[in-house]
Parts: C-alpha cells; structure tokens; sequence
C-alpha cells in the first residue's frame, strides 16, 4: 500500500523465474551439481544480506513498526480464515513429500 504492488510482484516474477524455472533448466544442461551449489550460495547470500540489512536498520524498522501498527483482528482474519489453514496444511504437506526420496 505504501510503496505500491510493483516491487512486490516484479521481485516474484524474478523469484520465480530465476530460482524455479532458469534453475532446473540449466541444472539439465550443466552436470555435475554446480547449478545446485549456485543455488544455495544465492539463497545463503540473500538470507545473510536480509540480515545484515535488519541489523544496519534496526532502529528505523522499528519505528516504522511502531508508527504502523497492524490491528490484531486483521492479523487474526488472515491467518485463522479456512481458505488460509487449508494453503498451510497443504503446503507443509508439499514440503513434507519432497523429503521423501523418489524411487
């Protein structure tokens, strides 16, 4: 709302461009695993830079939090509604699937 949808949607687009579909194509042409270890120093590389980023701006994320309270009836809403419990209890069955090796 503050800075508009824009950035939220082109930064998944990338994401899901990038990390979901150039990823495993590249994985088919180049063997080895070097895509794989790619993958990870980018995921590794973008978690410790949201980190550092946190870190360095601590104090005005906290303002901006204090200044931009969300009510706790929305928080509420949107977490506890059916349509949100049925994505979650399906997306950790996903993730619980994917651990189970494929023969």
């Amino acid at each position: 709302m503050e800075y508009s949808i824009f950035w939220a949607m082109l930064l998944h687009m990338i994401n899901n461009l990038v990390l979901g579909d150039m990823f495993q194509r590249l994985d088919a042409l180049i063997p080895g695993g070097i895509v794989v270890t790619l993958l990870g120093l980018i995921i590794i590389g973008t978690g410790v830079g949201s980190i550092v980023y946190i870190c360095v701006q601590k104090q005005k994320l906290r303002g901006y939090e204090y200044w931009n309270r969300i009510n706790g009836k929305c928080v509420k809403a949107l977490l506890f509604n059916a349509g949100s419990i049925v994505l979650m209890i399906l997306m950790a069955l996903n993730m619980f699937l994917l651990l189970i090796p494929q023969s």
